[in-house]
């Protein structure tokens, strides 16, 4: 069995938090906060008991992964390093522990400054206070308890906080880990760990939910396709995988499972299946209909950009590319309007290195360089089209270029992993629970099933917590379906095209927070039980469009417009008149009804028409432009 281990060797005077879901009762989305904000009555054994359970734990978590699990979960760069996030929810360096004396030194200063005389209990409970509010809870107030030892001070506690944090946080990572290696081979520690503000606090983050970078660095250490040695012989099924993973560690949510099913390198969907797309894959997307989709995606992308006065290099960027033909069609119609390998090049966002061969094959007639380990480049792959446009590819939207970009995502979030809450009454008040998958053990072999949180899980807490009050998203549903993935992409696109300019169109199918439960299956084209034979089917869901805008335009950076159903769009864009064209050039009888069929499954409200809708993405700073005299084509309503 081929395995792979993370070894670090750490400095006597750090700690390490290994936040493990159920690996430590009551742990919650803050990690340490629930234990500094508890350990007030125990003094130092508390913190020492928490630390043994705590590294206990991991050991035991990842000693039994080792020992168990084949290669499709054990802990190499391809592949678990990819879901860490949910096998183990983050590894986080926060602060040191020997930093303990040096606060308390400072702090003393302060409350002399203050003509602030703390008792004997302040002097001793404040220091393990400020710690967890200054690097591991910085987002939120100040707890009651804390408060309570200032009295008399400010909410701070007259803390100067960038003082603090400059003085006692670590600004390189070599300050707190050294001599980390990634199967056998030693890495720059600043290549997988990373500076970040997360829920968690200040920390040094590898694949936490928070830090995408984390994953693709790591994931990219080895970029090629998983070894097919044996035949797979020796190679669990990934219905076994999950159903060991479950029974180890307890039930998962359902966008781990998702992750899973779809991208798990040695046994996802989108990884090892040959024929996804078209009629003889398990669904069609527009693209594939006809080629009247795609050129007048383009001819939209070419008018919108008129109106930005821009003149330089252009970025063409798609999210999800699928099989090409998008990008292949609007390729076509960009080059006869003058966009040229000297003013335009593409960038590809996809995880699947299967699907990164098969689009290098249509765009460069297979004539692509895989980055190789040893180059510290963003992209895994590059090459030309035959016009010499520059192609290259990415694992993650932040490692594109920061640079003015049209970006384009066709039946892209769709397939992003969700979380789904519950509660048994949509009433103000009730909390939230969450959808989980367990092992169904009633059924032979590796079988499972949909439970409901017994309690509120962290990710339920975190739902509640910042959508109770938005009715508008709830729009009463006791049941709904959020990507918290789709949040991070959204906005980093709104802060894109802030900073650098550009704009994007979304094109899925999905509704406008009026559904509850939309999760499922295809195969073969027909419905397909989810749970069933994990990775041999997609697995998808409606995107909430209501919660989409939101995520966008939540910090102001962006605006959108829509959605607008796809048949609407299409013909606002002139497709009957292209369509026309189309036949009038054309003797075949047999192509010119495959046009018309096309072009009707496209614009049809009962088939392609209404189901899938178009939203567009612009600047906020060109919300009263676009809104006025320059009106967005397709959009106008």
């Amino acid at each position: 069995m081929k395995t792979y281990r993370l070894e670090g060797s750490l400095k006597n005077r750090i700690l390490i938090r290994y936040r493990i879901r159920q690996a430590v009762d009551n742990s919650t989305i803050n990690g340490m906060k629930y234990l500094g904000s508890r350990c007030n009555r125990y003094g130092r054994s508390f913190w020492v008991l928490v630390l043994c359970g705590s590294f206990a734990s991991m050991v035991f978590i990842l000693l039994f992964t080792i020992d168990t699990f084949d290669e499709t979960i054990s802990v190499s760069p391809d592949t678990s390093y990819l879901r860490w996030n949910s096998t183990f929810p983050a590894i986080s360096i926060c602060y040191s522990k020997g930093r303990t004396g040096q606060i308390s030194n400072f702090l003393k200063e302060q409350w002399l400054a203050s003509n602030f005389t703390p008792t004997k209990n302040t002097a001793y409970l404040w220091p393990k206070l400020a710690q967890t509010y200054l690097f591991l809870s910085p987002n939120i107030n100040l707890d009651s308890d804390i408060t309570s030892v200032c009295v008399g001070l400010n909410k701070t506690c007259n803390l100067n906080l960038a003082v603090l944090k400059t003085m006692f946080f670590p600004t390189d990572c070599k300050e707190v880990l050294f001599d980390v290696k990634v199967g056998g081979v030693k890495y720059d520690c600043d290549r997988i760990f990373n500076y970040t503000l997360t829920e968690m606090g200040n920390c040094f983050t590898a694949n936490s939910i928070h830090d995408q970078r984390a994953i693709a660095e790591i994931k990219n250490l080895r970029r090629d396709l998983p070894s097919e040695s044996n035949n797979g012989a020796d190679r669990r099924t990934l219905a076994e995988t999950l159903h060991a993973r479950i029974r180890a560690t307890g039930p998962i949510p359902v966008a781990t499972y998702m992750r899973e099913v779809l991208l798990n390198p040695s046994a996802g969907y989108y990884s090892t299946k040959d024929q996804v797309f078209g009629s003889g894959g398990d669904f069609v997307t527009a693209p594939e209909v006809g080629q009247i989709f795609g050129e007048l995606i383009a001819v939209w992308c070419i008018n919108e950009l008129q109106k930005f006065n821009y003149d330089g290099e252009i970025q063409l960027v798609e999210l999800g590319p699928g099989k090409g033909t998008l990008m292949q069609d609007m390729l076509r119609v960009l080059e006869r309007f003058g966009l040229s390998k000297d003013r335009l090049s593409v960038h590809l966002v996809e995880m699947s290195p299967h699907l990164q061969r098969m689009q290098g094959e249509r765009l460069c007639d297979g004539k692509v360089h895989r980055t190789a380990v040893d180059q510290n480049e963003p992209h895994v792959q590059q090459g030309l089209t035959g016009a010499g446009v520059g192609v290259r590819w990415y694992t993650d939207i932040v490692e594109v270029p920061k640079k003015f970009s049209i970006v384009i995502a066709n039946e892209f979030f769709d397939a992003l992993p969700v979380h789904i809450f519950c509660k048994e009454s949509p009433e103000a008040g009730t909390a939230w629970k969450e959808v989980l998958v367990d092992i169904d053990a009633k059924q032979p072999g590796p079988a499972f099933r949909f439970i409901q949180s017994s309690k509120a899980t962290p990710y339920s807490v975190v739902f509640g917590k910042r959508f109770n009050e938005k009715d508008s998203l709830l729009q009463g549903r006791n049941r709904v379906e959020v990507s918290f993935e789709v949040e991070q992409i959204a906005q980093s696109l709104a802060t894109r095209f802030d900073a650098y300019g550009g704009f994007g169109l979304v094109i899925d199918y999905g509704h406008e927070g009026n559904k509850m439960d939309t999760f499922r299956s295809f195969k073969q084209h027909k419905l397909h039980d989810p749970l069933q034979d994990p990775g041999s089917a997609d697995l998808t869901v409606d995107v909430d469009f209501a919660f989409l805008k939101h995520f966008l335009e939540q910090d102001e950076k962006a605006f959108t417009l829509g959605p607008v159903g796809q048949g609407a769009f299409l013909e606002a864009m002139q497709g009957s008149e292209r369509l026309k064209n189309l036949l009038n050039v054309t003797t075949d009888e047999n192509y010119r009804q495959i046009l018309k069929d096309g072009y009707d499954v496209l614009t049809n409200p009962e088939k392609m028409g209404e189901r899938f809708k178009l939203l567009s993405i612009f600047p906020a700073s060109l919300k009263n432009y676009l809104l006025t005299s320059n009106k967005v084509v397709g959009f106008e309503k």
